[in-house]
């Protein structure tokens, strides 16, 4: 039981927050300033309860005077799980709303189906929300479209291509990318994002698959902008020594893929069924078997502090 309530305190509380809390009631201590004697009294209680498995109530005990005091002492990596996501339109005022909740206990569905947060935090504990995809569609720059037979092929500029306004609100810097779709009924469904080149190619047999396609790569393009776990391809599986059908297996684990299949996934859910169930709920992969090799942390909060994936071991 005692690594179950550590894995729900982590995912309640985010890894990073997890990791800082432990270590909160030392920090406190060096504190520049008066007045903190509250505050390191909430951050020990609140660390008792973590170790304890009592995330609610850890939650409860660290105070925002304590957290404001202690940003400049903890690491930059971890105040993501504090800013939340940094589309221009994210819904920065309902995030006191959602803490509260958690603050008092409330289960991540419960925050998620309150009408007023509707906010979740992700593998990585960032709070994120969700952005509309009723008026996604892809087309065809036809002016500048080149015809081989039945296969048409066309560069535009990323939202005269993928025609999403929700998105362009929300990330306007994304108009500086360009876009190469291709159709036609020989096509594989095909797509990859270069972002050095900042060019997101998109190979389907029409423009109705294409969509499908298309989301999976906006997806990544959103977490690229937010620094959240990325994807990958199987080849760099394989190229660590791995068989093709394991490499593939990892790869489907990859965060950052588990989320743009659930893009593509939800994609055909309408609004309401979309405020029904959160984005969480439609991973087809549990958080706890998910992977980021970028991350070391995330390494400790899935298998143990120090622990090495088991992957990578001889390697």
């Amino acid at each position: 039981m005692a690594a179950r309530s550590d894995e729900n305190t982590r995912y309640y509380l985010g890894p990073h927050l997890f990791e800082a809390l432990r270590k909160l009631h030392a920090l406190t201590q060096l504190l520049p300033g008066s007045g903190m004697v509250q505050s390191m009294q909430d951050s020990s209680r609140a660390s008792e309860e973590a170790q304890a498995g009592n995330y609610g109530k850890a939650t409860a005990h660290l105070g925002m005077g304590t957290v404001n005091a202690a940003l400049d002492w903890l690491p930059s990596a971890k105040l993501g799980l504090i800013l939340g996501v940094g589309a221009k339109t994210f819904p920065r005022h309902k995030v006191p709303g959602a803490e509260k909740m958690e603050a008092a206990g409330e289960p991540a569905k419960q925050i998620w189906d309150s009408p007023s947060p509707r906010l979740e935090r992700n593998a990585s504990g960032t709070w994120t929300s969700e952005i509309s995809d009723s008026e996604y569609r892809v087309r065809h720059n036809t002016a500048k479209a080149v015809r081989t037979g039945e296969r048409i092929e066309s560069v535009a500029p990323l939202f005269e291509h993928h025609v999403h306004p929700g998105l362009q609100k929300a990330y306007p810097e994304l108009s500086r990318w360009r876009s190469l779709l291709i159709t036609g009924p020989h096509e594989k469904e095909y797509g990859s994002t270069n972002f050095k080149t900042k060019l997101v190619k998109v190979r389907a047999p029409d423009l109705i698959k294409a969509r499908r396609v298309g989301i999976h790569e906006l997806q990544h393009l959103i977490d690229w902008l937010e620094r959240h776990a990325p994807g990958g391809a199987p080849q760099q599986f394989i190229k660590m020594g791995f068989p093709e059908w394991q490499a593939y297996d990892l790869y489907k684990r990859l965060v950052g893929e588990v989320v743009a299949r659930n893009a593509q996934h939800r994609l055909l859910m309408s609004d309401a069924e979309r405020r029904l169930r959160s984005p969480r709920s439609t991973e087809r992969i549990p958080r706890d078997q998910q992977i980021n090799l970028h991350d070391d942390r995330w390494w400790e909060a899935l298998f143990g502090e120090n622990a090495v994936p088991p992957w990578l071991i001889g390697k």
